[in-house]
């Protein structure tokens, strides 16, 4: 467990720098697509730009690991969940807890009637699970103590510090894309760009076209990114979760409740591209259907068939 501890910080370090550096590249091309009237050269545009997304997204860094847990818990419309409100669901969680020997987190309960669960945190001691009303009213006990199990068990495993610190990351990066997507008109304003003559419309065509490929670059790459991430960090961590919650509960228990969440049909309201990785189902009825019977590149989570095996 020590090993697997220190293998997570050292993968969270690397996710980290990875989307800081995504994060200057994308600046730095945003900043010359802004600056083609300008004097400057592309090296000295995307050198300035590159400089200020990296200090800003080094920044958000920082505030993740300080506040990411908050951060995700604002996100995600999360309501507290005391004692005396659930007291069954305390207790199932409590008692997963004293068998692996670890302090019982925090307790939410998340305003969707999905059925579905997370659970986030940087450390194991500022960590919390997260449930739907939904999970509440469709699971049996049973099926839920065993779906607890696997989020108990990423708290164990020491998952959350990677799961928490890119969901942050990633929402950021979402937001800069996004911000690019819907400003390209203006980013592609023709007028702006001034030239005198043959040269200059020559100059004109050429920035626009080199212009056009970064843009679409931009898009390209971020969405890229952020799937390669988040399928890296979850596949693996979601079947040794599966083993473990099966080692704590009924397997066929589990089983059952993974068939009813895949087979789950109503729409999660709150969703979040930049968080689903987090849950025990991809909350995008889409794509959970997808990855339910496609183990493809860019999924995030291993096939039903494979979690039902695991």
């Amino acid at each position: 467990m020590p090993q697997r501890l220190t293998k997570n910080k050292i993968e969270a370090i690397l996710i980290v720098a990875s989307i800081i550096l995504t994060a200057s590249i994308l600046g730095g091309l945003i900043s010359y697509s802004c600056n083609l009237n300008s004097t400057q050269n592309f090296v000295t545009s995307f050198k300035s730009g590159a400089i200020i997304a990296g200090a800003i997204f080094s920044i958000i860094s920082l505030i993740s690991i300080l506040f990411g847990t908050d951060l995700v818990l604002i996100a995600t419309n999360a309501e507290r969940t005391k004692q005396a409100d659930d007291p069954t669901l305390h207790r199932i969680i409590n008692e997963h807890c004293k068998t692996l020997q670890i302090d019982k987190p925090q307790i939410f309960t998340l305003p969707e009637f999905a059925i579905n669960s997370c659970s986030a945190g940087i450390t194991k001691g500022n960590s919390f699970i997260a449930v739907t009303k939904g999970f509440r009213k469709y699971l049996s006990i049973d099926e839920q103590r065993a779906t607890i199990a696997h989020e108990v068990a990423h708290i164990k495993n020491g998952d959350n510090l990677i799961y928490t610190l890119t969901s942050v990351l990633l929402g950021s990066l979402v937001l800069i894309s996004d911000y690019t997507r819907k400003n390209v008109g203006s980013l592609l304003n023709i007028k702006s760009i001034t030239g005198i003559g043959f040269i200059g419309s020559f100059i004109k065509i050429t920035k626009l076209v080199f212009l056009l490929i970064i843009l679409l670059g931009s898009f390209w790459i971020t969405p890229t990114i952020s799937s390669v991430i988040r399928l890296a960090i979850s596949k693996s961590r979601d079947l040794e979760a599966d083993k473990l919650a099966k080692q704590l509960s009924n397997s066929s228990d589990y089983n059952s409740a993974l068939n009813k969440i895949s087979q789950d049909s109503e729409p999660f309201i709150y969703e979040n591209r930049a968080l689903g990785h987090m849950f025990f189902s991809n909350p995008n009825i889409q794509a959970r259907q997808l990855e339910n019977v496609k183990d493809l590149f860019f999924s995030t989570r291993p096939t039903l068939s494979a979690r039902l095996n695991s």
